[in-house]
């Protein structure tokens, strides 16, 4: 009798190992980036100061691959700037965008989008029109 409760018990808790175990590696096998490669085409990118290699380091725009993701796990405040190819003050912006991220790399983090590509963050965050 008692070896037979003692093999349910064992029973019982292997099948909640397993199970758990399962769980985990369903949930555990999505891939949660991010952050994703240099992509200085992006239409969503992070901006920020990188050391590439031991002898080359600056500027990068890494492709943000999802934006609520990342802002819900900034620890720093974030900076999203949204411009338009083609529009004439693009020229000025980006030089003071990409100095900002490098001079407050530390304290904040600068996200680039392009409003033409997605018009849908654009009003989201009540973006009517952009500088031209």
């Amino acid at each position: 009798m008692i070896k037979q409760k003692r093999r349910i018990v064992f029973s019982l808790m292997l099948i909640m190992i397993l199970s758990v175990s399962i769980l985990a590696m369903l949930t555990g096998c999505q891939d949660k980036r991010v952050i994703g490669e240099i992509n200085d085409q992006a239409s969503v990118a992070l901006i920020k100061y990188e050391t590439i290699s031991a002898d080359m380091s600056g500027i990068v725009y890494r492709e943000v691959l999802d934006l609520p993701s990342f802002l819900a796990s900034a620890t720093k405040p974030v900076l999203l700037v949204f411009y338009q190819p083609g529009i004439s003050v693009q020229p000025q912006l980006i030089p003071l965008v990409e100095q900002f991220a490098d001079d407050y790399q530390d304290q904040a983090e600068v996200i680039f989008i392009d409003a033409s590509a997605k018009p849908s963050l654009a009003s989201l965050y009540g973006i009517e029109t952009v500088p031209s």
